[in-house]
């Protein structure tokens, strides 16, 4: 790739002349006529720039070519670097922090021990964000929540995941006054949501697939919660509801993680966790990657040390 390939790749990222130029150190005179000599040499507009700037079909299609030939350029230094037998680089991966707080302690150590020159740097956010970032190669993988279906990607199925509602033993002696104890057995054989309306919830945001996937549910079986608080990060909700602030909604994942905060703070209000009937919306956590993304030695081991992990623990 030249320099006007990769400058517009940054354009089409930001969609923004001024921020791209300060990304790339360069004026933004200089950086229009990079744009205007890549317009001039295939004939074609590629950005509108009124009343904002945007891409044109044609400077789409020239995204997902710049884009492909970034990919085989890094897959060719992969190839290259394997056939010399060094095993060095940098994994580039995407995975919510909250998870990453469980899963990195349990992967990272024993792969450093087998290649001690691999680094593996680690990105926090959605599903959603991840996915453009394997198609622009920001990412060579992500662990994600449902992704999409998406024709680019290679996609390996960790855990069927079951979302389980959390609440604490105070809130549970404040809401359900007349049965508590007993309530806590009969909500371990499933709980029914229409009994919860009047407790206070944390949700996450819209743009969180597990919120889409909850969401569905209450909304299949006509509940509406109490929502006092919104934001994206399960180990959050947790501590939260352990404070009795609200009662939460936590994927299978994270129920050795809420053993433990009992196990820490036996003097405090234990947290319970209760399945939900009729909870029919599939949760798949999954990790993805890019099909065209060259494989190398050290990247299937670590691909395959996370698959053997979730195999293990669940």
């Amino acid at each position: 790739m030249d320099t006007s390939n990769y400058y517009f790749l940054i354009v089409a990222e930001e969609l923004n002349i001024s921020r791209a130029a300060k990304r790339l150190f360069i004026s933004q005179q200089c950086l229009s006529n990079h744009i205007k000599r890549l317009e001039q040499q295939y004939g074609v507009l590629l950005l509108n720039r009124k009343p904002r700037i945007s891409l044109t079909p044609a400077g789409k299609a020239l995204v997902a070519s710049f884009q492909q030939m970034q990919r085989l350029e890094s897959n060719l230094k992969e190839q290259l670097k394997e056939l010399e037998s060094v095993d060095n680089g940098v994994i580039n991966m995407g995975i919510h922090m909250s998870r990453a707080q469980i899963l990195v302690p349990l992967i990272i150590p024993p792969y450093r021990i087998q290649y001690p020159n691999v680094s593996v740097s680690i990105m926090d956010g959605l599903t959603s964000e991840f996915e453009k970032h394997i198609i622009s190669g920001k990412l060579d993988l992500f662990i994600g929540l449902n992704p999409s279906n998406h024709p680019l990607f290679t996609s390996y199925t960790l855990l069927q995941e079951d979302v389980y509602l959390v609440i604490s033993d105070q809130m549970l002696q404040t809401y359900f006054p007349s049965e508590y104890p007993f309530v806590i057995d009969r909500f371990r054989q499933g709980i029914d949501l229409h009994e919860f309306i009047d407790i206070p919830f944390t949700f996450y945001h819209e743009d969180s697939n597990l919120n889409s996937s909850i969401s569905t549910n209450l909304a299949s079986s006509g509940v509406s919660l109490r929502t006092v608080l919104k934001v994206n990060g399960n180990g959050m909700h947790i501590e939260l509801s352990a404070m009795n602030l609200a009662a939460c909604f936590a994927p299978q994942m994270f129920l050795p993680f809420i053993a433990r905060i009992n196990r820490l703070d036996e003097g405090g209000s234990r947290l319970y966790t209760f399945p939900i009937k009729n909870f029919t919306q599939p949760n798949r956590l999954c990790l993805v990657h890019h099909k065209d993304l060259y494989i190398s030695r050290y990247l299937q081991k670590f691909i395959t040390s996370i698959i053997e992990l979730f195999e293990r623990l669940y």
